[in-house]
């Protein structure tokens, strides 16, 4: 089965989970704020990333500093004998990723951090789902929490995948969906990458984040097809002014 069939069937199959999209829509701004310089850094702009496709996720150096490896979203434990369950776990709830084999040993010893500014979800409506665009305000750049590991091909190739951690939705989110990405601010992402207890780390980090510091507005339905990747996946929908979208 090719990447998009298997791109397609995951969201069709998992649009209910959140995160299930989202954007680097400025990739030098992006690089700056994580890595402090945007010389050689070389992000592409993206506009609808979902599972199955490939960007740079940030990782900690031997010697402190971040690096960008690209890697496959949707994580392929190690053990797995099949590469499919990856479209499977696309997410990791906080609740649960210390128990579940698939993410426990990545918690303890690979996590990452998945670089966006902004990211998608679906509120579900008598006439349909309902995409939402939802940022950080003033479009700011921020970072996922994220697990990743390496899963080795039969034919001895090596493809590193990651899974986005998630918590529950904050007040601006929760109309939307009930659950929400882990957005982590500077100190933060400094800690999920530390060498600290994971499960101490784990329980600072994964908190909503506030809601006052976000923004999220519904737009036009073209962000639903997983092949449009334009600055038009941000449309803003219009709506009638005696129209409540909520």
């Amino acid at each position: 089965m090719s990447t998009n069939r298997l791109v397609e069937r995951s969201h069709l199959v998992y649009s209910v989970i959140m995160c299930g999209r989202f954007m680097v829509s400025d990739p030098n701004r992006i690089s700056e704020e994580l890595l402090g310089t945007d010389d050689g850094v070389q992000f592409e702009t993206r506009y609808n990333i979902a599972p199955g496709h490939t960007i740079p996720v940030a990782l900690r150096r031997i010697d402190a500093s971040l690096t960008l490896t690209n890697m496959r979203w949707g994580l392929i434990p190690r053990w797995s004998k099949d590469q499919n369950l990856g479209y499977r776990l696309i997410n990791a709830r906080v609740e649960t990723v210390s128990s579940k084999r698939a993410f426990r040993d990545s918690l303890h010893h690979r996590r990452c951090i998945v670089p966006a500014d902004g990211f998608y979800e679906w509120r579900r409506r008598p006439s349909g789902k309902q995409p939402y665009l939802c940022r950080l305000t003033g479009s700011l750049p921020f970072g996922f929490a994220g697990l990743w590991d390496r899963w080795t091909e039969p034919n001895g190739t090596v493809l590193k995948t990651f899974t986005i951690l998630t918590t529950s939705a904050n007040a601006l989110i929760r109309p939307i969906h009930s659950r929400m990405p882990v957005i982590l601010d500077r100190s933060q992402r400094e800690e999920w990458l530390g060498v600290g207890d994971p499960l101490d780390t784990l329980a600072r980090v994964s908190k909503p984040h506030p809601a006052l510091a976000m923004e999220t507005f519904p737009i036009t339905t073209f962000v639903n097809n997983a092949d449009n990747d334009s600055l038009q996946c941000l449309e803003p929908l219009e709506t009638d002014r005696n129209q409540t979208i909520f």
